[in-house]
This record gives structure tokens, C-alpha cells and sequence, in this order.
């Protein structure tokens, strides 16, 4: 477990401000990729990628841990091809065969729900993903093969077109 403070871990739910204020509730979600752009991702995404199944699994429940209940994955792909085996393209190599596996199941595990997104099949802007017949076509071939990969035995997950 990560060293919390207890007094953090006893108020984690609402945090009180001053008496003319109503509570405040703590962001109980967050963003989540496998991957940042290469122009910003730098020694953090040469991380990543050595990243082994209990590596992301242990992520996860860090990001349970300080009180995450939400997350939302940024997307299944970058530059064209996944993070997880696929029919469509060949899979980005990663430190383990399937971290979109690992992470889900982690998320299962403890509780956290997930939102699926089905980008980064193109380019990274956003005007280009969503004009581009050929990109929309991989994000809908996409969808429908991450929705076969992971229902029925997800908790609770949902994957979502965005932009």
C-alpha cells in the first residue's frame, strides 16, 4: 500500500473548507494511457513500455488507492496501431502481451471502472481523426473488436467514441 497519511485516508471522501462553504468532493477520476505523444512523453513513455502485467496491475491499484473510481483511457492505439493483439494492425511492442488485458482485469480486481476510448488510430489531431474516412473506419472495426475482447466479464466498463 502507498504511504498515506492517515489523516488523508480518513477524510478521503469530502474534504471540509471553511463553515461558509458546503463540502468539496475530492476528483475521484482521471485520464489513462499507456502512451503519451512522442514529443511529450519523453523517458516517461520509455517506462511504459517495459511496463510487465503486474506492473500495470499495480498501477491501477495505486490509482484505487488514492481514491480513483473513474478512469478514462485516452486510447487503444497510437499512430495506427494497438496496445493489444489484434486482427486490425500489429500491436505496439509492450513489457507484457496484453496491457489492455492486465489493466482491466486489475481494474475488476479493485473496484475502479473504466472508459474505453478507440483512438489514436491516425494522426493525434483531432480535426484529421474525425474527417479521415480510413481512421474512422479502424476506430469503428476497433470498437467492435475491444467490445468482443472484454464483454461480458467486465464489471462495469464502457467504450466510447470521442471528439
Amino acid at each position: 500500500m502507498l504511504a498515506m497519511p492517515q489523516s488523508i485516508r480518513a477524510n478521503s471522501s469530502a474534504v471540509a473548507v471553511s463553515s461558509s462553504c458546503k463540502k468539496l468532493k475530492p476528483i475521484s477520476g482521471s485520464w489513462f494511457e499507456f502512451r503519451h505523444s512522442a514529443s511529450e512523453g519523453g523517458n516517461w513513455n520509455k517506462a511504459l513500455t517495459h511496463f510487465t502485467a503486474d506492473q500495470w496491475r499495480r498501477k491501477i491499484f495505486e490509482m484505487r488507492e488514492i481514491g480513483m473510481e473513474y478512469l478514462v483511457m485516452m486510447g487503444v492505439a497510437l499512430d495506427g496501431k494497438p496496445f493489444y493483439p489484434s486482427q486490425i494492425a500489429p500491436q505496439i511492442p509492450m513489457g507484457c502481451e496484453d496491457p489492455l488485458e492486465a489493466v482491466l482485469a486489475a481494474a475488476d480486481e479493485c473496484g475502479i471502472k473504466f472508459f474505453v476510448s478507440n483512438d489514436f488510430w491516425g494522426e493525434l489531431d483531432a480535426y484529421t481523426m474525425m474527417i479521415d474516412k480510413g481512421v474512422q473506419k479502424l476506430r469503428f472495426r476497433s470498437m467492435e473488436e475491444v467490445a468482443q475482447k472484454i464483454f461480458p466479464p467486465r464489471k462495469f466498463l464502457r467504450v466510447v467514441f470521442p471528439e
